[in-house]
């Protein structure tokens, strides 16, 4: 329990960081090398996008998404997203990702065999369902541009 509640502590503090650094300093941090290359145009203007369409939603559900995360925090500061509002939706996503980190930790710790060999099979299965859901998606665009294409005359 404890460890939980450190770990989501040590989340709320690194997220605040970044979240600052956007608050304070905007788009000026973006030449310092260290943050060019996590937080890359390429990042900031997809969150951005998602941000206008999804507004705060997008901050809690942003801890789940790696390449964006931290794109997330900055923004947020950025456009000067109140930080009581920023850390509550922040708070809602580390309760989730923090404990159960810890219990993946505790669970798998005693047999780190075990648990890389349900990540890789887990992978197997993520990587199936990801090349059906691609191939759905490309057969749908297509069934779309041909009904779309109009009668020649």
């Amino acid at each position: 329990m404890v460890a939980a509640a450190v770990c989501v502590f040590g989340i709320l503090l690194g997220d605040t960081v970044v979240y600052s650094l956007g608050r304070l300093f905007g788009n000026s941090v973006l030449t310092l090398p260290l943050i060019r290359h996590e937080l890359t145009p390429a990042r900031i203007d997809k969150f951005d996008k998602l941000f206008a369409r999804y507004g705060d939603r997008a901050i809690f559900f942003s801890r789940f998404f790696m390449g964006i995360r931290l794109a997330s925090y900055f923004v947020a500061g950025r456009q000067r997203m109140p930080y009581w509002k920023f850390i509550l939706l922040d708070l809602g996503g580390a309760l989730i990702s923090g404990p159960t980190s810890v219990a993946l930790g505790f669970y798998f710790g005693d047999n780190l065999h075990q648990g890389l060999m349900w990540a890789q099979r887990s992978n197997r299965f993520l990587l199936a369902g990801a090349t059906v859901a691609i191939v759905i998606g490309i057969a749908y665009a297509l069934h779309r541009k041909k009904r779309a294409k109009p009668a020649a005359p």
